[in-house]
């Protein structure tokens, strides 16, 4: 009978989980085999609702970010309606465009973030290290602004190893991007080896992250303030860049982090990754 009744409550727990009673726990009284079973159940149930907690969080996030530019869009339309210069229906459908563009960009960040999370395979190969953050490099200062990028790489003529060049790529660009948000005249980015990690740095001259941000940061829509004492206008990021740089990271069993810069004052991220797939890096 107290077996049966055990088992009976174990049950009862799955049940009421099932109904979407997600903060249901498995009694545990002893040491045995059950208890066993109730305590790998409750921590099922503690990551699944972990999970619905921050898919939800995700998707009230989701909703508030389109919200911005569909408002601007529902205004916009209505002024082009209502006007009777041409001027001020071209001005109207300016806005428009620019409202759509965002809405472009914020959906791909999104389905970006949230193929990362699946575990599809990396297309590892590899990939010619150098030859990719000098192309970045170029591609970057398009945007740069005036804002010089530094390179600091071995002096090997070729570096090589074996990532995934396009999530690598997409990583290394997130992190200059949001460097050239902060930073007033100048970002580094730099390349060693140690052991069987590459290590990627990219510092910027700005005012640095708070110590207390240098982990938040790195969450689904988390955005700090850009510093625009400089009179220049700021880009305005949507809060992804860094959440899909952690998730590329992990999905190349490496890690990111947050520091205080040292060469040049402002931000410092550091993108560790084994030179492998294989092998895998605890920070």
């Amino acid at each position: 009978r107290p077996l049966r009744r055990r088992l009976l409550e174990l049950s009862r727990a799955a049940q009421a989980f099932g109904r979407g009673e997600l903060s249901t726990r498995a009694p545990v009284r002893s040491k045995d085999a059950i208890s066993n079973l109730a305590v790998s159940f409750n921590g099922m149930a503690e990551e699944i609702q972990r999970l619905i907690a921050a898919q939800r969080e995700l998707l009230a996030l989701v909703s508030h970010e389109l919200r911005s530019p569909l408002q601007r869009l529902h205004f916009a339309v209505e002024s082009v309606r209502s006007a009777e210069a041409a001027e001020q229906r071209g001005e109207g459908l300016v806005r428009m465009e620019r409202d759509l563009i965002e809405l472009d960009e914020l959906l791909d960040e999104l389905l970006n973030y949230v193929r990362l999370q699946s575990d599809v395979p990396l297309k590892a190969e590899p990939t010619d290290l150098r030859a990719l953050i000098e192309e970045l490099r170029q591609a970057q200062l398009e945007l740069a602004d005036g804002i010089e990028i530094e390179l600091s790489l071995p002096p090997d003529a070729a570096i090589t190893a074996t990532v995934d060049p396009r999530l690598l790529k997409r990583a290394l660009g997130n992190l200059l991007g949001n460097a050239l948000r902060f930073a007033r005249t100048r970002i580094r980015l730099s390349l060693s080896r140690r052991e069987s990690l590459l290590i990627f740095e990219v510092e910027d001259d700005g005012l640095g992250i708070k110590a207390a941000d240098r982990q938040r940061i790195f969450e689904p829509f988390t955005r700090l303030a850009a510093a625009a004492d400089d009179g220049k206008p700021q880009r305005r990021g949507y809060g992804l860049g860094l959440a899909i740089v952690r998730r590329i990271a992990e999905r190349h069993h490496g890690s990111v982090e947050a520091r205080s810069g040292e060469v040049l004052g402002g931000a410092l991220f550091v993108l560790t990754l084994p030179a492998a797939p294989g092998e895998r890096h605890r920070s």
